[in-house]
């Protein structure tokens, strides 16, 4: 009996670790369609953006410790993270979903795994955004789609620190 239970375990175990290989498979595969020629950022826009980008920015700064400024106004990037300062800074032009996902992004960054490529970097920080994104009912699985697909060499994030991302999005959303 006590084996039984054992290799019932195991099953259920590995019954999940598919689905959720499975899930991140499904999302690489709608990425990879995507042509290169289409690849890129495209912020996303919502009224309901505004309050949860409140709730959102400040629950970074108590977590992380990161100051969150809008002061980006160069118009060449979205946002940026700066590991000695501390902060992220996100571009003025932005609407509230757009800064929404800019600073899920950066603080992404803020806790990724160390010894990361740019490219997986932006793998993971993008997939984890998305996610964050998700958990705000706000879907921006298109737009992320749309901008990993000029990231196809590093798509073996999706699936190599799966778990990691699931970590991420605990810790930046504060919900399990």
């Amino acid at each position: 009996m006590r084996q039984f239970m054992r290799m019932l375990a195991i099953v259920a175990m590995m019954y999940i670790m598919a689905m959720f290989v499975g899930c991140a498979r499904s999302f690489e595969q709608k990425i990879l369609k995507i042509p290169l020629s289409q690849a890129g950022f495209v912020p996303t826009c919502s009224d309901q953006a505004e309050g949860t980008l409140r709730t959102f920015e400040a629950h970074v700064g108590r977590t992380l410790g990161i100051t969150v400024t809008y002061d980006l106004a160069d118009g060449s990037h979205a946002g940026g993270y700066s590991p000695s300062l501390r902060r992220i800074q996100v571009a003025t032009k932005l609407d509230a979903m757009g800064r929404l996902e800019v600073i899920a992004h950066e603080a992404a960054h803020a806790i990724q795994p160390p010894g990361l490529s740019r490219s997986e970097a932006d793998v993971w920080a993008d997939t984890v955004a998305m996610k964050v994104c998700k958990r705000f009912g706000i879907d921006i699985e298109p737009q992320t789609s749309r901008y990993l697909a000029g990231q196809k060499q590093a798509l073996h994030i999706l699936h190599d620190y799966q778990a990691e991302i699931e970590w991420a999005v605990v810790v930046l959303t504060g919900v399990r």
